[in-house]
Order: C-alpha cells, then structure tokens, then sequence
C-alpha cells in the first residue's frame, strides 16, 4: 500500500518587482515601505513566517499598470486589502492549475 502525501496548503503573498518600485509607491500612497530594499527584507521575513507555520507560499506579482483597473472592476479600493485579495486569487488559481 502506498502513502499518499499531502501537499500543504497554498498561501497567496503579494510580490512586487524592484523595477515596478516607484510605481506602487504613487498607487498605494504611503503604504508600503519607502525603498524596495525595507519592503523586500520584511516580504521575505514575512514568506519564512508562513512557510514555518506549515504553508507554501506563492509570489503572486502585481502590476502597477494593471492592478488598479483589477481593482476598479471588483470595486476595491488600492490598498492593502485589495493586495490580499488578488494574492489569494492568484494562489487559488495556482492551486487549481493542471499539473
């Protein structure tokens, strides 16, 4: 008989490129961290954090071009919620991804 694994339950995490930086910091107006470097050294602690808990994390990146046009057709505000929102759509979608 064989033992059937578990894989761990997907948690959706909000990612931001370095490139996109400047860009999200006009869109979310003072949410984030001031420098890439902060935010990405709190993401990271943050991505340990839940993956210590027993989850796997999926980056799920955001586009400054198109993340508050996301956010307009769902009637969201830009903000932190809307973050969590869309990065949990993003690890439902891995999730259901062929493999």
């Amino acid at each position: 008989m064989t033992e059937k694994t578990t894989a761990p339950p997907l948690i959706g995490v909000a990612w931001f490129n370095e490139a996109d930086y400047n860009d999200l910091l006009i869109i979310f107006k003072g949410q984030l961290q001031p420098t890439f470097q902060e935010w990405k050294r709190g993401a990271v602690n943050r991505v340990k954090e839940i993956e210590r808990q027993g989850f796997a994390v999926v980056k799920v990146n955001i586009d400054p071009k198109t993340f508050p046009a996301w956010c307009a057709a769902r009637r969201l505000e830009v903000d932190a919620r809307a973050r969590q929102i869309f990065a949990m759509e993003g690890a439902e979608r891995r999730r259901r991804a062929p493999h």
